[in-house]
């Protein structure tokens, strides 16, 4: 739900930790 937020930074990292999920946590933080 966190990765599925409108934001550019979580969409540039979705293909790389959207599998992942912990790394878009991250970066939204």
């Amino acid at each position: 739900k966190r990765y599925s937020l409108p934001n550019s930074r979580i969409m540039i990292h979705q293909p790389l930790g959207g599998a992942q999920g912990g790394q878009t946590d991250i970066d939204i933080q």
